[in-house]
C-alpha cells in the first residue's frame, strides 16, 4: 500500500461526487504543486472531454465546458488515450498550443494524470506549471498516485453493482448524453439509434428512478452515483 492509498481510504464516504473529485485534486496538489490543476471527464466511447473543477492559486473554480482547442489538441489527445503519465514541456507543446486559448496563464509544462478504471480511462488530470523539476522519481510517483486513485475508483464502482444492475448501458449512456445537454437527434446520431429508441430509453430511466421529466431522472442518476 503506497502513501497515497492510506489518503484515498480515509476519505468520507458519504460526500458528493464533486466534493470527492476535490478532495481527489487537493491530495494531488499536496504532492505535486502547480499552477493550475485541472480535472477532466474523458469518455472513450467517442472521445468527449468534459470539464470538472479547476484549481488555480488555492481557489476553486467549477469547468463548465472545455474550450475546443484542448479538445482538438494532439499531445492532449494522445497522451489520454496512452493511459500513461506524461509531461511536456518542450518545443511539441508550444507548436501544438500556438496562439490558442486554453487556460488563464502561460503555459511552460503540462503533466498528465489520466485516470482509468479497469484500464479504461475515465478522467484526466491536467497540471500546468508544475513548481517542482519532473524528473523520473516525481513521475513514478504520480503513477503511485494513479494506482492509488484507481483502486479507489475501482472499489467504489463495485459498491455500485447492485444499483448499476438496474439500467442497461445503453440507458446510462444515453443519460450521459442528456447531462452534457445533447439533443435526442444528436444522442441519436452519436449512437446510431433512431429517435424513438433514444426517446424510450429515457423513458425508461424515468420509470425506474420514478421521475416525472429527464432533469429529474439526471439529477436521481448523479445522487446514487451512476453519473458523475
Amino acid at each position: 500500500m503506497n502513501q497515497f492509498h492510506k489518503a484515498f481510504i480515509n476519505l468520507p464516504n458519504n460526500i458528493s461526487t464533486n466534493q470527492r473529485s476535490y478532495e481527489i485534486l487537493k491530495i494531488f496538489d499536496e504532492h505535486f504543486p502547480s499552477e493550475v490543476i485541472q480535472l477532466y471527464r474523458y469518455s472513450k466511447f467517442d472521445g468527449i472531454f468534459s470539464g470538472v473543477l479547476q484549481i488555480q492559486n488555492d481557489k476553486v473554480k467549477s469547468l463548465q465546458h472545455i474550450h475546443e482547442h484542448l479538445s482538438m489538441n494532439h499531445l492532449i489527445q494522445k497522451g489520454v488515450i496512452s493511459n500513461k503519465v506524461n509531461f511536456y514541456n518542450d518545443n511539441d507543446l508550444q507548436i501544438s498550443i500556438g496562439g490558442q486559448y486554453i487556460v488563464p496563464v502561460v503555459i511552460e509544462n503540462i503533466l498528465l494524470v489520466p485516470i482509468s478504471i479497469n484500464n479504461i480511462v475515465i478522467a484526466f488530470i491536467s497540471s500546468i506549471n508544475n513548481e517542482e523539476q519532473v524528473n523520473d522519481k516525481v513521475l513514478s510517483k504520480v503513477e503511485s498516485f494513479r494506482y492509488a486513485l484507481s483502486y479507489l475508483l475501482a472499489r467504489i464502482d463495485d459498491s455500485r453493482e447492485n444499483i448499476d444492475s438496474q439500467f442497461k448501458n445503453r440507458e446510462v449512456t444515453v443519460m450521459q448524453y442528456v447531462s452534457y445537454g445533447y439533443s435526442t437527434k444528436e444522442i441519436a446520431e452519436s449512437m446510431n439509434f433512431s429517435e424513438a429508441n433514444i426517446k424510450y430509453f429515457i423513458k425508461t430511466v424515468m420509470d425506474k428512478t420514478n421521475s416525472r421529466n429527464r432533469t429529474e431522472a439526471i439529477a436521481e442518476l448523479f445522487r446514487l452515483g451512476i453519473l458523475s
